[in-house]
């Protein structure tokens, strides 16, 4: 794929495109295959890297009964498709549960899903699975929530109530700071004090 990126970065970036879109329409329910397009430029460089065809490639990789390629397409399990979802679904639950740790979350309701990701029903479920005692909100076009936000924000800044910010820092302070919240006291430099 390194090398498909280098030589051919248009249809590189068109793959991407197709694996985005089936991103969205995969649900965790879905029992028929999923068909990716694959551009012939990497079937091609596939069998000039391997010596061998993409057919026999997946012939033989553990992917040879739930893998097949007709045409240009990829034809790939359902349960194969959502599992390409696993890694991504456990590190969003993992980083969750760890900001609902935190004093100043500690007493959300509420998850509101934005961003193309959000679109993924296999995201969707696995969040609505991992927290049911949230109340989840999926707007419509999740995808531009963010984008919208942020257009809002700059023609009105005053339309964002409230932001928490991961660190902030100061230029002057009227006594030393005392690091506490570690339980540690820490002399900082009147100059500077950094907050987390």
């Amino acid at each position: 794929m390194n090398k498909y990126k280098e030589e051919q970065m248009e249809q590189y970036v068109d793959l991407f495109r197709e694996f985005e879109i089936k991103k969205r329409e995969i649900s965790p329910n879905t029992e028929k295959k999923v068909n990716f397009r694959i551009p012939s430029s990497l079937t091609e460089l596939i069998n000039d890297v391997t010596g061998n065809d993409i057919k026999t490639s997946i012939a033989n990789s553990r992917y040879k009964s739930t893998v097949t390629f007709l045409g240009d397409k990829l034809r790939v399990n359902a349960e194969v498709a959502t599992s390409l979802f696993d890694t991504a679904l456990n590190s969003i639950v993992t980083h969750m549960t760890s900001l609902f740790r935190k004093p100043n979350v500690s007493e959300c309701k509420t998850i509101v899903m934005v961003g193309g990701f959000s679109e993924s029903a296999v995201l969707q479920e696995k969040i609505k699975s991992s927290f049911p005692e949230m109340k989840i909100i999926v707007p419509n076009e999740a995808g531009l929530a963010v984008l919208k936000g942020a257009a809002i924000f700059g023609h009105n800044p005053s339309a964002i109530a409230q932001r928490i910010l991961k660190s902030t820092y100061g230029q002057e302070s009227t006594h030393m700071f005392k690091d506490k919240c570690l339980g540690k006291e820490t002399d900082a430099p009147k100059s500077t004090i950094q907050l987390e």
